[in-house]
């Protein structure tokens, strides 16, 4: 595996935990949908206790999921930190854990796409040793 594909491994990652957040949202909403009792009178829809015990088991693999992503998310932030340069460091923060297109990062780092291109391979040779510590 290369460096930008381990770096990149985060937007994926960010792809399935929004998938999976949404999934468990859709869940619960089916669990406690029903018709509300209009009258006041006793018996209304609701969630059951056994709705929920089965939102609540499939809430909890959900959210481990979510933890082992979130724990990968935070190995490229790691080595995105080890990184000594600030400029080098700011670009793979934007790219690698924001998700930012080149062109907003050359804006906001104020250079050229192409400087950008530069510094963003300059860059993956310095985080690239880093990587081969971690493994």
């Amino acid at each position: 595996m290369t460096t930008k594909d381990w770096l990149n491994r985060g937007w994926a990652l960010d792809r399935e935990i929004t998938a999976l957040e949404s999934a468990k949202r859709r869940a619960y909403d089916r669990c406690v949908s029903g018709v509300a009792s209009v009258s006041g009178a006793p018996g209304g829809g609701g969630a059951s206790d056994g709705g929920l015990s089965r939102y609540a088991d499939f809430a909890a693999q959900v959210d481990a999921q979510i933890d082992k992503l979130i724990g990968i998310k935070q190995e490229i932030a790691a080595v995105i930190a080890q990184v000594p340069d600030t400029t080098l460091r700011t670009l793979l923060t934007k790219r690698y854990l924001n998700f930012e297109k080149w062109e907003k990062i050359a804006v906001d780092l104020n250079y050229s796409w192409r400087q950008v291109m530069r510094l963003h391979g300059q860059a993956l040779h310095t985080a690239e040793p880093i990587i081969a510590r971690m493994a």
